[in-house]
């Protein structure tokens, strides 16, 4: 059907619409023990007043971390100041009620008192009036709308846990301040709309594309996007793309036990990867800094980073738990997700307890009259692969319950399976017993086969419905039989999460753990949450948490504070279109040494830096050029920061509005403040005008401050920054180049330039640039040793000098790594030959898009070729007329590489929709040259932009065919 809709002229583009996922495995949460007393907080400690006073605002690290002590002290501090810096920003705004932030994904509990208030509200839409007031089609769709069940029902009770997470998120963004309460949300003064597309069984991508439109429809700027999936829909990239909105998207999560790492650049989670301008990816980051478990990362695909561990929210107050207590009259069960096995003992505080929760349950299962029951002890715990899992790490599960019953002086017999593909005891067997104890163990299912099976599910529903009393536990005992009659109807349950944060159980009021507190496992892979699929006869007894809080973890989280810092930039300025939102919230963040090499940005989020810079430390310029306005009287500076390498130079030019006077002073890294001019290292103050301008040669490494400063008038400013060292090429006697050693100039006309450095002994040199693509280039010889090449102080690699010729203009050493400024040092380090000397002719760079970019849309047939001689060591060619590609950048100028040769076409080159080529250019050339550039770009604009390069269906006279290649693009501040 797909195919032949792609054939019909009429149709665009045609695509299954898939279901899409929950940004996260259920993994995720951990309860809170709340206090009756609230923790002492900073704000308690008479700090000022921007302090939430919420009760749980001690727990808030990612909002204000001090390296306070977490979880009742359960966990230590981490590194101070690694949050978002909300205190500071709540110093200026905490949002506006005309800003709304939608949640698509999961539902919302949004009478969750924290959130109470905090929600969004169609004025237009009559409540439960039955009508469709405002005309969207949608009936009393009040606070939003739930696209998967098409209704109004924003939480259902039937998709058990599910909406969990979208009730999290929302606490994140918008939990009130200051109310007693709980925890204060990023922006607690914004509304959220929440947008349900996504349940237990999923969601599809037209319930998203609906969603969308609905938000945007109802005049809302930014949405969270809680799904993830993995085939590229062209449906929803469109919408998003066709949107005016900014997207916050989780970067996604590994699904390896064992440390594997995803990285979104080789395998793109979509929406997160879609190489839209208005699309923010963030990946999460823990206490420390650090990488979060299971985080994704992604030099080009993921933006940004905020905490995403140990996160604190709101969760619906559901009966959920780890066990269960069945009576319907007839029989008796007991279930137990965890497993005995799994109660830890090894504190002399909990010594006790496992054995006491398991005679509670054996209470609750003798008969009635006092005589002591018959009890079978079924060992289920074996596996095909001869192994019955850890247990404590250390215990035998057999041994275990065989204490259990010793210690609380039950008699019992025994049945073992031989692996979990045999049946366990018959039914005529279970019947001579009053009580059955069957586990599991914690070895995971084989294959997924069940590991009580068919005949056994059978078995044990005629056993209970002959007035039988059984206990099931285990990690897995129902996992593969979740939707079983015997797990439905006869034990009344309902799977909903496995494994996650666990910390606790909470005894239920009025069941046999009435009054109880069970420490357990900080983490699990495979604890069993469930809730009562029939509360006539199931009720939950040891729940997973206690109150309307919980600890979750995840980049969806990370994505969810994101979302609230973008609501409270576009509190403070509503007129900032959705770019502009994500250029304040990325560029104004941390940078923090680990995230450089993994995202875009190398940046944490600071709420505080995205709303101000007036000062020292300003706002991080990653583009080549802001926007701003200043006014003398109100708001006279406006402060920026660069990264310099020590030999770097940087322009700064600013052109204010007519009638103001604006001057440029540039601080050093030793300045604290633009208040004075301690730390000033160059001005520009022209009376009277704001045109000013100043080249800057970084005498040192390290940040640099350019304030820009009102002397007098109110108006629009534009400030561009141009770096000296981005695309090109520079010689061995640039300035830019630091060199330590014994380096000495050596002349030959084979040099580059007529000119080389060469060290003999211990040295490096040292330079700056900004782009994605570094060559060394020198001489090979003989008399050559091994260079070891660092970027941004961590190896990158090594190049052997070494040659028994010596050739002249090699290219030694190539990478590419991630766009943005980048430190370089070239070591001497003995190679085999046990020579310890280099050389330095010349060095390359440039910001390049790679033939293969994700922001690349090919149109017909196009080839790849892979060799080392391509920039990016792969090239994309194509032979038939009308062949386009087209790729979307950001920056001030673009240039095409391409192969050219005997037998090449011609192209024709549009830029944002317009031709800029008067003739075709011409590929074509006698040899084969590789990385020309065929076309260079007049200046640009500061923006997004698209080049789209056609196959002509032209060719050179002297070409023997019609071949046309693309090798790169090579662009100007690419940001």
């Amino acid at each position: 059907m797909i195919e032949e809709l792609l054939r019909d002229p009429n149709v665009l583009y045609a695509e299954p619409d898939y279901k899409v996922s929950p940004a996260l495995n259920p993994q995720t949460f951990r309860p809170v023990d709340l206090a009756d007393q609230a923790p002492v907080s900073a704000a308690d400690a008479g700090t000022p007043p921007v302090l939430a006073t919420d009760p749980l605002f001690h727990e808030q690290w990612g909002l204000h971390n001090t390296g306070q002590d977490l979880n009742d002290g359960t966990v230590p501090g981490g590194t101070p100041d690694i949050d978002m810096d909300l205190p500071e920003a709540w110093g200026i705004t905490t949002g506006s009620k005309d800003v709304a932030v939608a949640v698509i994904g999961n539902g919302t509990k949004i009478d969750v008192p924290d959130l109470v208030g905090q929600i969004w509200t169609n004025d237009k839409e009559i409540p439960d009036n039955g009508i469709d007031d405002d005309g969207d089609g949608l009936v009393d769709d009040v606070n939003g709308w739930d696209f998967a069940h098409d209704d109004n029902t924003l939480f259902d009770t039937s998709d058990g846990l599910s909406d969990a997470y979208g009730t999290t998120v929302a606490g994140q963004i918008a939990a009130a301040m200051n109310n007693g309460e709980g925890i204060a949300g990023v922006a607690p003064n914004v509304n959220v709309m929440p947008l349900k597309v996504v349940s237990p069984d999923g969601g599809y991508f037209t319930d998203v594309v609906d969603a969308i439109h609905y938000a945007e429809a109802h005049g809302v700027k930014i949405a969270t996007l809680g799904i993830v999936y993995t085939y590229r829909s062209k449906l929803i990239e469109d919408a998003i793309n066709a949107s005016d909105m900014l997207f916050v998207a989780p970067a996604g999560e590994s699904n390896g036990m064992f440390g594997e790492i995803l990285n979104a650049d080789l395998d793109p989670v979509y929406p997160a990867a879609y190489p839209s301008a208005n699309m923010l990816s963030v990946t999460g980051v823990n206490i420390l800094g650090d990488l979060s478990l299971n985080a994704a990362i992604g030099q080009t695909s993921v933006d940004v980073a905020a905490p995403s561990e140990l996160i604190i929210s709101t969760v619906p107050d559901v009966d959920a738990g780890y066990a269960a207590q069945i009576d319907n009259g007839t029989y008796k069960a007991y279930y137990n997700g965890i497993g005995f096995e799994e109660i830890p003992i090894d504190d002399p505080q909990y010594a006790a307890q496992r054995q006491d929760m398991f005679d509670r349950a054996m209470e609750y299962l003798k008969p009635a009259g006092g005589a002591a029951p018959t009890v079978l002890l079924v060992n289920d715990s074996q596996r095909s692969g001869g192994e019955a899992g850890p247990t404590d790490w250390d215990n035998d599960p057999m041994a275990v319950y065989e204490g259990l019953l010793q210690q609380g002086g039950y008699a019992y017999d025994t049945f073992t399976t031989q692996d979990e593909t045999f049946d366990g005891p018959p039914l005529e067997q279970l019947k001579q017993y009053d009580v059955v104890v069957w586990f599991t163990g914690t070895a995971w299912a084989v294959n997924g086969s069940k590991l009580i099976t068919d005949r056994d599910q059978a078995s044990l529903t005629d056993y209970l419905n002959d007035g039988g009393h059984l206990m099931l536990t285990g990690q897995d005992a129902i996992d593969q039989s979740p939707n079983s009659p015997f797990v439905k109807d006869v034990l009344g349950l309902k799977l909903v999460k496995e494994g996650g944060y666990i910390f606790k159980g909470w005894g239920v009021p009025g069941t046999i753990y009435d009054g109880q507190t069970y420490k357990l496992m900080d983490f699990s892979l495979f604890y069993d949450t469930v809730i009562s699929n029939k509360p006539a006869q199931t009720t939950i007894n040891l729940k997973n948490s206690n109150g309307k809080y919980s600890y979750a973890q995840g980049t969806l989280y990370a994505a969810a504070y994101a979302a609230g810092v973008a609501g409270l930039v576009e509190s403070q300025q509503p007129a900032l279109s959705a770019m502009d939102i994500k250029q304040r919230v990325v560029t104004s963040g941390k940078s923090l040494s680990g995230l450089k090499p993994i995202t875009a940005s190398g940046k944490l989020i600071s709420a505080y830096r995205a709303l101000w810079n007036k000062d020292i430390p300003g706002m991080s310029l990653i583009v080549p050029s802001i926007d701003g306005q200043l006014d003398q009287a109100n708001d006279p500076n406006h402060v920026y920061s660069v990264e310099l390498s020590a030999g770097e130079e940087a322009t700064f030019s600013l052109k204010g509005a007519a009638g103001t006077d604006f001057d440029l002073i540039l601080y050093d890294s030793s300045a604290t403040t633009v208040a004075g001019n301690e730390g000033a290292v160059a001005y520009s103050e022209h009376p009277g005008t704001s045109t000013e301008s100043i080249t800057y040669r970084a005498a040192k490494a390290g940040t640099y401050y350019i304030n820009l400063y009102a002397v007098a008038g109110a108006g629009q400013y534009t400030l561009n920054v141009a770096y000296g060292n981005t695309s090109g090429f520079l010689e061995d006697d640039d300035p830019s180049l630091t060199y330590e050693g014994d380096w000495k100039t050596m002349t030959d006309e084979s040099y580059s330039g007529g000119t080389m450095k060469q060290l003999t002994g211990v040295g490096s040199v040292k330079f700056g640039f900004r782009g994605n693509l570094f060559e060394l280039i020198g001489t090979k010889g003989d008399t050559q040793g091994t260079a070891a090449i660092w970027i941004d102080g961590s190896p990158a690699g090594y190049a052997d000098l070494s040659s028994k010729t010596t050739q002249t203009q090699q290219s030694l050493f190539k990478m590419m790594i991630p766009n943005g400024h980048h430190d370089v040092e070239i070591r001497a380090e003995k190679g085999a030959n046990g020579l310890l000397a280099i050389n330095v002719d010349a060095v390359a760079f440039s910001s390049l898009i790679s033939p293969t970019s994700a922001s690349g849309t090919y149109v017909g047939p196009w080839a790849i070729r892979y060799g080392m001689k391509y920039p990016d060591g792969v090239q994309t060619y194509s032979t038939m007329p009308g062949n386009a590609a087209e790729f979307a950048f950001t920056g001030t100028k673009v240039t095409l590489w391409s192969t050219t040769g005997s037998n090449r076409g011609k192209v024709n080159i549009y830029i944002d929709g317009e031709s800029v080529t008067e003739s075709p250019v011409d590929l074509y050339s006698e040899s084969l040259r590789y990385q020309v550039p065929v076309f260079t770009s007049g200046e640009l604009a500061g923006g997004v932009h698209k080049i789209k390069i056609v196959h002509a269906d032209e060719a050179n006279p002297k070409s023997k065919g019609s071949i046309v290649t693309i090798d790169g693009l090579d662009v100007l501040n690419l940001s």
